[in-house]
């Protein structure tokens, strides 16, 4: 199989090889993170996320690079934040095991910040458009047209998705005036009081 992304699972005695030297000598790899589960109730071991961008690689070309089986190499399930938060063990179905800090995570990214732009990105239940627009002008430059991109997608799935719920129950306010009087300001004003 050729795929974008993969993760990988090895016990701690069983890597032969340095993982970060790994992800930096090959080009391909445009993202990785890694960690030592050494607090679980199994054996130590190490769970890998490799990213390839836009391209995709064997599964058995990665296994080589890594010297592992090919079967330690799998299809990331879910999206790459789900990987991602379960490095951690933050994903809520990871809650009853050991919640390892952030910072044990290692990557050539900033891990923190893509789980946190996971939980508001996309999260119309607790944010509007307009905090999780704030939120992405808070982000570095070098991730603002990726996180926009992400969150005008996940916002056409959004509208889509309430297309088929028209019995929602929704307060509309009408605000007429001549020009200059202030309309924009008040329903502003209006919409931060309310949330």
């Amino acid at each position: 199989m050729q795929l974008k992304q993969y993760e990988i699972v090895i016990n701690e005695d069983k890597l032969t090889v340095d993982i970060q030297e790994t992800c930096m000598k090959y080009k391909t790899i445009k993202q990785y993170a890694y960690i030592l589960h050494d607090k679980d109730d199994t054996r130590n071991h190490y769970h890998i996320y490799v990213n390839f961008g836009n391209n995709g690689v064997s599964h058995e070309l990665v296994a080589s690079w890594f010297e592992v089986p090919p079967n330690l190499v799998s299809k990331v399930k879910g999206r790459k934040t789900d990987m991602l938060k379960y490095l951690t063990h933050g994903n809520d179905s990871q809650q009853h095991k050991h919640q390892y800090d952030p910072s044990e995570v290692v990557a050539n990214f900033s891990f923190e910040t893509e789980i946190q732009k996971s939980k508001i990105i996309g999260n119309f239940k607790e944010y509007s458009f307009a905090q999780m627009l704030k939120y992405i002008d808070t982000l570095p430059i070098s991730e603002k047209c990726t996180a926009h991109r992400q969150l005008e997608r996940l916002w056409k799935i959004e509208c889509s998705m309430l297309t088929f719920n028209p019995d929602r129950n929704i307060d509309v306010i009408f605000i007429t005036g001549k020009g200059g009087t202030g309309k924009t300001y008040y329903a502003k004003k209006l919409l931060e009081e309310l949330g």
